[in-house]
């Protein structure tokens, strides 16, 4: 009986270590989006972990330990792919073979063993059973698994475990592998929730573009420019008569022609170019560290990739145009007072035609007419 117990405590340390680490693992999802961090950081974790349960073992037998590793680096595999599964196992691996003693080999299959299991499971059973508790129940019979390595044991020596240790280890991995992994799908569940709550604050459901509230957040969380001939610029747009598309197509061939835009146009800017949807037909692109020539090649390009191609849909052509108003500044004003010029040139834009580019920078009509009388040649 009391080895029993002490078996029990012994076990039980790791997995309360474990459910503590679900909660690094949720502050971890809250702190990054990237998927990739949370694999490498939570694969770090868990081998951590295994690595503490393998300090503080059961001695079987000279050199033959036993402990709750596997559980950890198996729930590292199942949930955190195959970055969680290389990190935690290889330090579960490497910590094996440094304890040393007749069971390496042994421990070491295991450890191997349970890594598999893990990902096995991640690919082939996670989200396909309608019960997520009895999938959890299967995990933790596949991490069990790694209890073959038995037989690489002296023959006395396992025979022993078998009839002493497996079925006490059999149920401590699957109630254990139920708990943290429940509480891991829980944290996960939550972060998901979290992470749709910010994309509806943040993006435009139609065109799937930053809003407002984002752009201002982004264009804040610039640098200021360092010299004088790379600044910021910003560039405002909409659609040439879109109520009349509107009113003459419907609300829905308005609503093709806004997203259709929004896909051509992401397609032309750089990675570091801020892109969003500030209402109605309104565009907003914000471009850091550009020059001025830069800034008007991006905006001409902006308006030519719109006015090239007709817009398509159900056998059915129209000819779309926008106008553009563009300004450069070597430095970083407040937002509303950089979006009112951009907003002002947009203005002079719709004054000179349409389907035009007009610049704040370049702030005498003669510059402006023969930039415009430019872009009518080039489009004739």
């Amino acid at each position: 009986m009391n080895s029993l117990l002490q078996t029990a405590e012994i076990l039980v340390d790791p997995m309360l270590l474990a459910i503590a680490v679900i909660y690094i693992y949720g502050f971890i999802v809250r702190l990054t989006p990237n998927t990739y961090v949370h694999q490498i950081v939570m694969g770090v974790t868990f081998g951590v972990g295994a690595i503490f349960a393998m300090l503080m073992p059961i001695t079987f037998a000279d050199g033959v330990i036993i402990d709750m590793r596997n559980l950890l680096i198996g729930l590292s595999s199942a949930f955190f792919g195959i970055p969680g599964a290389i990190i935690a196992g290889g330090m579960g691996l490497v910590t094996r073979f440094y304890i040393g003693g007749s069971g390496a080999i042994a421990g070491m299959t295991g450890i191997a063993i349970a890594t598999c299991a893990g990902l096995f499971w991640a690919h082939f059973v996670r989200g396909k059973l309608k019960m997520q508790g009895f999938e959890l129940v299967l995990l933790g019979l596949l991490i069990c698994t790694y209890l073959l390595a038995v037989v690489l044991l002296p023959t006395t020596i396992m025979w022993s475990a078998i009839y002493e240790l497996i079925p006490v280890l059999i149920v401590f991995n699957v109630v254990g592998t139920v708990l943290i992994g429940s509480l891991m799908i829980r944290e996960e569940g939550l972060a998901a929730e979290n992470a749709a709550l910010l994309n509806a604050a943040t993006t435009d459901p139609l065109t799937r573009l930053q809003n407002r509230r984002s752009a201002v957040a982004a264009y804040n969380a610039l640098p200021i420019p360092k010299n004088s001939r790379h600044g910021i610029a910003i560039l405002c747009f909409d659609v040439d008569n879109f109520k009349i598309i509107n009113d003459t197509y419907g609300h829905v061939w308005g609503d093709k022609v806004l997203a259709e835009i929004s896909d051509r146009i992401s397609k032309t800017l750089r990675p570091t170019d801020v892109f969003s949807r500030l209402g109605g037909d309104e565009f907003l692109i914000i471009l850091p560290a550009v020059t001025e020539a830069e800034t008007q090649q991006i905006a001409e390009r902006c308006r030519d990739v719109i006015a090239q191609t007709d817009i398509a849909d159900a056998g059915e052509t129209m000819n779309v145009t926008i106008s553009v108003g563009a300004e450069w500044l070597s430095e970083r004003p407040d937002f509303l007072t950089f979006v009112a010029r951009a907003d002002e040139a947009l203005y002079h834009a719709k004054k000179l035609g349409r389907n035009c580019v007009s610049f704040a920078w370049l702030n005498t009509a003669t510059a402006a007419q023969a930039f415009s009388q430019a872009t009518q040649n080039r489009t004739a």
